[in-house]
């Protein structure tokens, strides 16, 4: 099948390999294709963060992993790039105008992300990229420099950034959505990115790490 891997598209998918901290447990950057009711749906992960992107096919249901994320690399290199995907048991073959990348299949089974990302949700929120782009702009300076922490207050609507190591510095900002839709039940059928919560022992809100967050929505279009 062919997929357009644009710049942005790339950058996404690269963002959900970036190295972490794996003192504490080993991980793989892997990237898993996956087709399952005429979509292919390809994630790729670094143990703390998930990405996914969908795309229409007709392809038979299949699994395919690739411990490498090095063509996703080669083709950050080029312009946009029109590919052309070919699955054997072994080997992704990826066809481009400027030559042929191999990446070989990896041995170890992927995590069943359709159970990872819940599937049954109360609220959707949208937000204007650019908004959200100079609210985590003015907050990260106000975050811890290890976790980078800002705390979601849909309720409240606020966008909050405290530092542990120093209570002082604290900032919040109106979060900007310009949507929330309550739908009741998600059908995985859109292409997005699971953020692992990371979650405050004496406080429920979510907690994010805000400088994930800000390098993430700079892959964004709109």
């Amino acid at each position: 099948m062919k997929i357009v891997f644009t710049k942005n598209l790339i950058r996404r998918l690269l963002w959900g390999t970036e190295a972490v901290n794996t003192s504490n447990r080993p991980y793989s950057l892997s990237i898993h294709f996956r087709v399952k009711d005429n979509v292919l749906y390809v994630f790729t992960t670094n143990g703390n963060k998930l990405v996914c992107e969908r795309f229409n096919t007709d392809l038979p249901d299949f699994e395919f992993t690739t411990g490498s994320d090095m063509f996703l690399r080669l083709l950050s290199k080029l312009n946009e790039v029109k590919a052309k995907l070919i699955f054997t048991e072994s080997e992704l073959i990826v066809e481009c105008d400027s030559g042929i990348i191999i990446a070989s299949s990896f041995p170890e089974k992927y995590p069943n992300v359709f159970n990872i990302v819940p599937m049954e949700v109360e609220k959707a929120y949208r937000f204007n990229r650019d908004s959200l782009l100079n609210v985590l702009t003015d907050l990260i300076p106000y975050t811890n420099k290890k976790g980078h922490f800002i705390s979601l207050d849909f309720e409240n609507g606020k966008i909050e950034a405290r530092d542990d190591d120093n209570p002082e510095r604290y900032k919040s900002i109106d979060i900007p959505i310009t949507e929330a839709d309550s739908i009741g039940e998600w059908k995985y059928n859109v292409s997005g990115v699971a953020i692992m919560p990371l979650r405050n022992q004496e406080n429920s809100g979510l907690r994010l790490n805000g400088k994930w967050l800000l390098n993430l929505v700079k892959t964004m279009n709109n």
